[in-house]
């Protein structure tokens, strides 16, 4: 899990989550707002599991705190971001960790 301060609370997901730009893969969908030039806040991040992937809360939480732990390795990389929104689209408890984190990278870098 990545440090609760790197999480974004609940009047950030309001104010931010619609100005964000949006990008797909197979398993997940991204949002995500750029920091301008001069801030210097970290970047925050957030995990959302719809009712629609699972009505249990056990395996929403699951999906969570494997996308989490694949974020606790790579979000010193994307420190020009400001907020990220992630989204699981399937479950992804039986999908390859190396792919997820793969399709989370991609959709992260800056070609977009």
């Amino acid at each position: 899990m990545i440090p609760s301060i790197y999480k974004i609370n609940s009047v950030e997901f309001k104010k931010f989550y619609n100005k964000g730009i949006n990008k797909n893969s197979k398993h997940i969908r991204v949002s995500f707002v750029y920091k301008k030039m001069n801030e210097s806040i970290f970047s925050k991040y957030t995990v959302v599991v719809g009712k629609k992937i699972s009505k249990s809360a056990i395996i929403r939480h699951k999906n969570k705190r494997k996308i989490y732990n694949i974020l606790k390795e790579i979000y010193p990389q994307f420190s020009y971001l400001k907020f990220v929104f992630i989204f699981i689209k399937t479950d992804v408890l039986n999908v390859d960790e190396k792919e997820i984190k793969n399709q989370i990278v991609e959709l992260l870098s800056k070609r977009g």
